[in-house]
């Protein structure tokens, strides 16, 4: 496993990639979820402006729980960006 000093260094290496390519991204954020907290779905916005962030009033698995709601969401994004 790499150290923490790797995982951070990584991690601004994504940060600098995101920022410069403009990539497309679509997150789907369940505001209760336990482990990843709704400051770092709305801090990709600072890198990539562009970025698709929804939230869904669910957990950690909102695809299994909202589902119905989601995957549309999902099919748009990937006819809108992929080609």
């Amino acid at each position: 496993m790499p150290s923490a000093h790797t995982r951070g260094a990584v991690g601004a290496d994504a940060i600098v990639y995101f920022h410069k390519e403009q990539l497309p991204l679509l997150a789907v954020w369940g505001t209760n979820a336990p482990y990843f907290l709704l400051v770092g779905a709305t801090a990709s916005k600072r890198d990539l402006p562009n970025a698709d962030i929804r939230f869904y009033k669910t957990s950690h698995f909102a695809l299994e729980t909202h589902a119905h709601d989601i995957v549309p969401v999902i099919h748009a994004f990937l006819d809108k960006n992929v080609k």
